[in-house]
């Protein structure tokens, strides 16, 4: 889970976010199926390419956000995803050199991040997603 378009969706206690509600919202796009939904993810297949989203919600995922944020004195949104317990993460098993599905990554990140209580933060690049623009942590 390493390529460019791998995401975390860090997810706070008062988040009306659901794995089952971003999936049927998803879904609901014309050039979107559904694939593999499970307990704790999904596959968003569109025409040429699909992301993989999974729910992070073990124990662990605290103490992580926890650690992450003590690396990271200065970068103020970090210190507030380290109370959040869940995460989602989206990424792509392919690497899209090209960046010819950059589109359907931006499609896939809005309806995803269109719940409230969301940080979002590409994790290659280690910029934060505000107000729909990227900012350096």
């Amino acid at each position: 889970m390493s390529d460019a378009y791998t995401t975390f969706i860090f997810i706070k206690d008062d988040s009306d976010f659901s794995l089952e509600a971003a999936a049927k919202k998803l879904g609901a796009l014309t050039s979107v199926t559904i694939q593999n939904l499970r307990e704790r993810g999904f596959t968003v297949c569109w025409e040429n390419w699909y992301f993989e989203v999974g729910l992070a919600d073990e124990p662990s995922v605290l103490e992580e956000h926890q650690e992450d944020a003590s690396n990271s004195p200065n970068d103020p949104r970090m210190h507030e995803a380290a109370s959040c317990r869940r995460r989602v993460e989206m990424w792509s098993p392919e690497t899209d050199y090209d960046c010819d599905y950059l589109d359907e990554y931006l499609i896939t990140l809005e309806v995803l991040t269109g719940f409230k209580g969301l940080l979002t933060r590409r994790e290659m690049i280690g910029d934060w997603l505000i107000d729909g623009k990227w900012f350096d942590g």
